[in-house]
C-alpha cells in the first residue's frame, strides 16, 4: 500500500473507528488510532530486527576472517594459556563478588 496515500495522523485520532464483528459475533470497534499505533510499534520492531541482522552479519563477517586468519596463527599450548585463564577466573570471581553485594542492598 502506498504511505502517501494515507489520512495524515492527526486527522485519524478523532473518534474514528474500524467497525467489525468479533469472534463472537457480536460488534467489535476499534478505533482507528489504536490501529495506527500498532502498525507503528510493528513497523519499529522490524527496523530493530533488521538493525540486529545487520550487526550479526557483520560479525559472522568478522568471525570469518579471523578464521581465515587463523591457519597462519601458532596454536597456543596449555602453559600458554594458564596466565589468560588465570586472569579470567580473577575477574570472574571479582565480577560474581559486586554482583552478590548490589544483590544483598
Amino acid at each position: 500500500m502506498n504511505e502517501s496515500l494515507l489520512p495524515t495522523r492527526p486527522v485519524l485520532l478523532g473518534t474514528e473507528v474500524l467497525r467489525g464483528v468479533g469472534p463472537d459475533g457480536s460488534p467489535l470497534r476499534v478505533p482507528v488510532a489504536a490501529v495506527l499505533d500498532a502498525a507503528e510499534a510493528r513497523f519499529a520492531t522490524n527496523a530493530k530486527i533488521a538493525a540486529l541482522w545487520q550487526e550479526v552479519s557483520a560479525l559472522v563477517d568478522r568471525l570469518k576472517a579471523l578464521e581465515d586468519c587463523y591457519d597462519e596463527l601458532p596454536v597456543p599450548t596449555g602453559a600458554d594459556l594458564q596466565p589468560e585463564i588465570a586472569a579470567l577466573t580473577a575477574r570472574v570471581t571479582l565480577l560474581e563478588a559486586e554482583i552478590k553485594t548490589k544483590k544483598d542492598k
